[in-house]
Formats: C-alpha cells, sequence, structure tokens
C-alpha cells in the first residue's frame, strides 16, 4: 500500500534489478514501534531488486542485548557489513557502536523462501539514521546506502500512507 517515507538516497545509488546479494544488513534507529519500521522498509526496498524480487519471508528471528551482538560476532550476521552501515550512519554524539548498544540492540534476522539472508539491527542511542549495506554476489566491495530523514525541503511525511488509507 505505502511504505517509509525516507525516500532520500545518500550516496543516490540504485541497485541493479535483478541483483544477486550475498547478505543484505541495516542499521536503523529509535523505538521498534515508532521508528523500526523505517529500518525494515529500508533494508525491504533493497531485498526487493534481487532476482526474482519478492518471493515471501520463511522465518524471522528477534534477537535482543548480548543475543544479538553474538550473532554478529559469530558471522551469523556479517560484520563487514554492520562495520560498512558503521561508517555512513549518523550517530549519537559520544557513542561508541559496541559499548554503548549492548544492553539496547536489537536483531531481526530474515531467511527469504528463496534462501536469501537479510538482517536488521536497531541501535537505540547510537544510531540517528537508517543505513543499507549489502554486498552482491562475488563482489568484494559492499554497497552502502544512508537513507535520510530531511525535514528540509518540508513535505508530509505519512502523505502516501494516509491517501491510500482513505482510498
Amino acid at each position: 500500500m505505502a511504505g517509509s517515507s525516507l525516500t532520500y538516497r545518500r550516496p543516490d545509488v540504485r541497485v541493479p534489478v535483478n541483483a544477486q546479494f550475498d547478505e543484505i544488513v541495516a542499521i536503523g534507529f529509535g523505538g521498534l514501534d515508532s521508528c523500526g519500521f523505517h529500518a525494515l522498509e529500508c533494508l525491504q526496498v533493497i531485498a526487493e531488486r534481487r532476482r526474482g524480487a519478492e518471493s515471501g519471508v520463511d522465518q524471522v528471528q528477534c534477537l535482543q542485548g548480548d543475543e544479538a551482538w553474538a550473532a554478529v560476532d559469530s558471522g551469523d550476521v556479517s560484520r563487514k557489513l554492520v562495520d560498512a552501515d558503521d561508517a555512513v550512519t549518523p550517530s549519537q554524539p559520544g557513542s561508541e557502536l559496541c559499548a554503548s548498544t549492548q544492553q539496547t540492540a536489537v536483531l531481526f534476522r530474515f531467511r527469504y523462501r528463496d534462501g536469501q539472508r537479510a538482517a536488521v539491527l536497531i541501535l537505540n542511542g547510537f544510531a540517528r539514521g537508517i543505513s543499507v549495506a549489502c554486498r552482491l554476489h562475488r563482489d568484494a566491495v559492499a554497497v552502502v546506502i544512508n537513507f535520510e530523514m530531511r525535514t528540509e525541503p518540508s513535505f508530509s511525511h505519512f502523505a502516501c500512507l494516509l491517501k491510500a488509507i482513505e482510498r
């Protein structure tokens, strides 16, 4: 129907249609109900560019605190992609990625029906933005996109969703 209003990308990169990904990882911020869906939507807009497009989700797992970081430390979620996201995600002044977010981290791991793996790491108190990093199949360099929530120029962030509801 309608999704996140985070449409500005820096850099303005478009992942090719029918891309093959090794993995996709997003970093987000805020409360899960109030802002978490933006990170999920930004991840999904990239995931839908993959070969075969959207096939549905087979499995979702939510881990919190130490369990979330254990999944990253074990390699279950790509540390290289988390670090790539971290490099472009605006952060709270004076915060450090692992130290200050250990207890408040929330990790959603996804496995799509086609086998694609993806993850969203919500870092409340650290991140002030959303980024998505993905590694295209057999490519050593990650594509990293920062999704911006701009206040200028001013626009109604949820106008499209409201219009769809009204219809």
